[in-house]
């Protein structure tokens, strides 16, 4: 995982604390069962919620 700063770091553990995460595509807050499980990311989960995911994953297999 990348390193990120102290106030990063407390913003992702107060919205952790409410049982939230913000998807990196778009920056919404959802609830953690939107994430998938994933071993190096933060908490412990993926950083892409799993519609956006199935979303890219689409659209990179329609290019192929």
């Amino acid at each position: 995982m990348a390193r990120i700063t102290r106030a990063e770091r407390e913003r992702r553990d107060r919205l952790y604390e409410r049982g939230l995460k913000q998807c990196n595509a778009t920056g919404e807050p959802l609830p953690l069962d939107a994430f998938a499980p994933w071993h190096d990311g933060y908490q412990g989960l993926e950083g892409t919620c799993r519609a956006c995911r199935t979303t890219a994953v689409l659209a990179h297999q329609k290019r192929l």
